[in-house]
């Protein structure tokens, strides 16, 4: 179910990369690893406590690391490094 659901994901956003062009896959991207943040950190966390604590660029390095040496099934190092890049972005100090 999971693997349809981020098939479903992965298709409409290269639709919309074929359609709309760069700013729509910039979106897209977002939307994909934001959906990825909630399937991968959500079986461990409530999805607010990532959000209503921003962090330091820092700080989530740190986080994340721990996360993937703590489950490196869960969280791929390559599903961590796009995660990261967006908690740096998104939900950052």
């Amino acid at each position: 179910m999971i693997y349809y659901k981020l098939s479903l994901i992965v298709v409409s956003m290269f639709m919309m990369v074929f359609f709309l062009g760069c700013d729509a896959k910039k979106e897209a991207e977002k939307i994909y690893i934001k959906q990825l943040v909630a399937q991968k950190c959500s079986i461990c966390h409530f999805s607010e406590r990532i959000y209503k604590e921003p962090r330091s660029p820092r700080e989530w390095t740190a986080i994340v690391d721990r996360m993937q040496k703590i489950n490196p099934t869960l969280l791929k190092k390559t599903d961590s490094l796009l995660i990261l890049e967006y908690l740096k972005q998104n939900v950052s100090k």
